[in-house]
């Protein structure tokens, strides 16, 4: 028994749990090491691997008082409620990293905080005691350096978590030498704005839903998508709204109430964009005319952007075209439209190429959504006999490269020879894309156009994963037509029912 109760408490014990319910695993410290050295006032930060890793910097000293409460809460021989204490007074301290870093099972910790003359030096090892010293220093410092190990380390995952957890550091962070990357991995454009919280959001190339990096103290502490909204990112600071404890979970419910708030300004920045859209290089402005199109078909700003002119024709000396516009044509032209692809070709292309869009398969099926206009393909010139000919003839030749490299959808493979995952995937592509036929082929590579439809490759890369999600719910066919781009939207029966499926605002890690 201790202190006069009737039951012992174990404070190591508790340590361990409250190290271990905060993070999904030990690879997430360095990362937290590196928070707890900023948060400390170090305007740069070197990381090093050296049998577990090294965190250090100049200036911005490790307190005394920090490292002997660190001592006395992990001093498994220490009286509990001594430790206890000493724990309340690391959280308010904002040390909780180094609280967490000495109490996982398997760690040993290192701190050398140079003062001047002296070196503070705690010594800390799993199952044994703290050990802290004022030692003299060899010269005059005031460096501080931080080594942690832990057995079982996936040092892996702890690297790559550091690269992305550090992006938003508000001070540089190297790792053996080299700068951290900074920033969204693959953005585009970026605003920083202070309401409803501190925050960046950037609109980057990749990405089909919302994504949250939810910082404290500019380092990243946790990570949520957000289903059923245009993608963007945020790196939201949550560091003046949680406590020093928070874990996952925590942030993510901190974050919930002002989702709606985020979403809202990340389509204003959309739309602010638009304005530029015209200078910008084509993958960019294809980008941002689907992120604007998805935010029109989810109800967010819908009559404003519908009003913006986004969308491109052949015409191209003609400027861009707004949805609005896009239907009063339609509407002229009988309520026939034509689009095609970029990187299709153009030059024998007969309709007006002021009527006809240049449009991905996701833009057509968003602009078939907002305006009831399905876009079809364009009338083309017939070649000369001889020049079908040679047309044929570098066809054929494209056709054996590609199938002599392995590229392409291969001979079509019998109903009956297809396992029943791929059978059942099969069935939802032929009701998806009736009237048009669709087997499944031998090879791999991209899918291949036949007269009357397609031919899917066995081995395309996204088919096993579709086979498996489509299983759960048939609602993952809409982003499996979507990659196995077909050069033709995909039905809004989909559409609609991955938006359905999808949900709006559900935070999910």
């Amino acid at each position: 028994m201790s202190g006069g109760g009737l039951f012992a408490i174990d404070v190591a014990s508790e340590l361990r749990t409250l190290a271990e319910a905060r993070f999904s695993g030990s690879w997430q410290i360095p990362a937290e090491l590196v928070r707890f050295a900023l948060s400390s006032g170090a305007s740069e930060v070197e990381v090093r691997r050296r049998r577990g890793f090294s965190i250090a910097w100049t200036g911005a000293a490790v307190e005394a008082g920090v490292l002997g409460e660190l001592a006395t809460a992990l001093d498994g021989r220490g009286e509990p409620p001594l430790r206890q204490r000493a724990i309340a007074e690391l959280e308010r301290a904002g040390a909780d990293a180094l609280l967490s870093a000495g109490a996982l099972q398997g760690a040993r910790l290192r701190i050398d905080s140079g003062l001047g003359k002296r070196v503070l030096r705690l010594a800390h090892r799993s199952g044994g005691r703290p050990r802290l010293r004022d030692l003299p220093a060899a010269e005059p410092s005031s460096r501080q350096e931080i080594r942690w190990s832990c057995t079982a380390l996936d040092a892996r995952r702890a690297v790559a978590w550091l690269r992305s957890a550090c992006r938003f550091a508000g001070a540089r962070v190297s790792l053996d030498g080299s700068p951290l990357p900074r920033g969204f991995a693959s953005g585009m454009y970026h605003v920083d704005i202070t309401q409803p919280l501190p925050c960046r959001i950037g609109l980057t190339r990749e990405g089909e839903q919302p994504v949250l990096w939810l910082l404290r103290e500019g380092i990243v502490a946790a990570k949520a998508a957000v289903p059923g909204y245009p993608p963007f990112e945020a790196a939201v600071e949550l560091g003046g709204i949680v406590p020093a404890m928070a874990s996952s979970a925590d942030l993510r419910h901190a974050v919930q109430p002002y989702v709606a708030q985020l979403v809202e300004k990340a389509v204003w920045m959309m739309v602010q964009l638009q304005s530029r859209m015209e200078s910008m290089e084509p993958a960019v402005r294809r980008r941002l005319q689907e992120l604007l199109l998805r935010a029109a078909s989810r109800g967010l700003r819908t009559a404003e952007v519908c009003e913006l002119p986004v969308l491109e024709t052949l015409a191209g000396n003609g400027g861009l075209l707004s949805v609005s516009a896009v239907a009063a044509l339609a509407a002229r032209q009988g309520g026939r439209l034509y689009a095609i692809g970029p990187g299709d070709s153009e030059s024998d292309v007969l309709a007006d190429r002021s009527v006809v869009l240049l449009a991905s398969a996701e833009l057509r099926a968003l602009v078939a959504e907002l305006t009831g206009v399905r876009l079809q393909a364009p009338p083309r010139r017939r070649p000369h006999r001889a020049g079908r000919w040679l047309e044929n003839a570098a066809e054929w030749a494209r056709g054996l490269l590609t199938h002599l490299r392995g590229g392409r959808a291969g001979r079509p493979v019998a109903d009956r020879d297809l396992i029943d995952s791929e059978r059942r995937v099969l069935g939802l592509l032929r009701e998806a894309l009736a009237p048009r036929t669709v087997g499944m082929g031998a090879g791999g590579g991209e899918p291949r156009r036949t007269a009357n439809g397609w031919v899917i490759p066995r081995r395309h890369p996204v088919l096993a994963a579709a086979a498996r999600a489509t299983a759960a719910d048939e609602a993952w066919l809409y982003p499996l037509l979507l990659a196995l781009k077909l050069d033709e939207p995909p039905p809004a029966a989909a559409r609609k029912r991955w938006m359905r499926f999808s949900g709006r605002g559900e935070l999910r890690e």
